[in-house]
């Protein structure tokens, strides 16, 4: 039998809401805690009383259960944050209520929104990240949460996700040497607490798009923009979304009317900085 390591400390429990998926983390760990409630922070609802996340450590390896049954066993400590991570984001996606979800990054301005819909290696998390340190509010940096009704948008502040090919772009991101998030953060993703990009940057709820952009990093392309037709937009919204079969035959119509609801454009760049310069210059146009 395996020996619990921290058990004899008194445990801590982490509280949090992921849109209306409620959730907790428990973990007798106290460093591996801290790291946990670092990460999650800013998911933090006192109220949040329902799927409980319990991490054990057993000399370096994890068991993390849900509601008491084990979810995973026999993982490394710096794979922990992206396991529960994950898991949040799917439970995130299909609780209730019935939204649109886009595979997109979201900046804000008071109640106008950016809305960056690209697949997975697109660049659009390091584009998100890099408008919040501009001064835009943030969103999401991957899950984006449309209302059918009024094509309202609720924030759903996670931690930014930096995979190893974008890392090079944050160098003050990345877990310190010596310090837990270093011990705790597996080097295939950080995973950069919120207030680490900027302070107080959470987006307004009830924003609406203002502007669509597609992002494509292509390595040593210059930075063009093109113009998206309402189709173009429509099929780009809608091979980045999720969550569809909640909305049944409300699918197309709400595509249809975010399409419709902001011009938008295809953004090709290698240069995240002239890329960010661009996303700005387009928001200032259309407010």
């Amino acid at each position: 039998m395996r020996a619990a390591i921290g058990s004899a400390h008194a445990e801590i429990a982490l509280r949090c809401r992921a849109l209306g998926y409620e959730f907790v983390i428990r973990c007798a760990h106290p460093e591996l805690m801290a790291h946990l409630g670092h990460v999650f922070g800013s998911l933090e609802d006192p109220a949040a009383d329902a799927h409980v996340y319990e991490v054990q450590d057993f000399a370096g390896w994890a068991q993390i259960t849900l509601d008491g049954a084990v979810a995973v066993d026999n993982v490394r400590l710096p794979d922990v944050v992206e396991f529960i991570q994950t898991h949040v984001n799917l439970a995130a996606v299909v609780a209730p209520p019935p939204r649109l979800f886009l595979h997109a990054g979201g900046v804000s301005s008071g109640l106008d929104a950016v809305v960056l819909p690209a697949a997975s290696g697109s660049g659009k998390t390091s584009l998100t990240v890099a408008l919040v340190g501009a001064g835009l509010g943030y969103l999401s940096d991957e899950a984006l949460a449309v209302d059918p009704d009024d094509l309202s948008i609720t924030p759903f502040p996670k931690s930014f996700t930096i995979k190893a090919s974008g890392q090079h772009l944050f160098p003050r991101l990345g877990p310190a040497p010596g310090t837990l998030a270093e011990r705790f953060t597996a080097p295939y993703a950080w995973h950069v607490p919120v207030a680490e990009v900027r302070r107080d940057c959470v987006g307004t709820a009830g924003c609406r798009a203002r502007l669509i952009i597609s992002p494509r990093y292509v390595a040593g392309s210059p930075t063009e923009v093109r113009p998206l037709s309402h189709g173009e937009a429509m099929l780009v919204l809608g091979q980045n979304s999720s969550s569809l079969r909640a909305l049944g035959d409300r699918v197309l119509e709400t595509l249809e009317r975010v399409a419709r609801s902001a011009p938008a454009y295809a953004l090709t760049f290698s240069d995240l900085g002239a890329a960010r310069a661009e996303v700005l210059r387009l928001f200032e146009e259309v407010r």
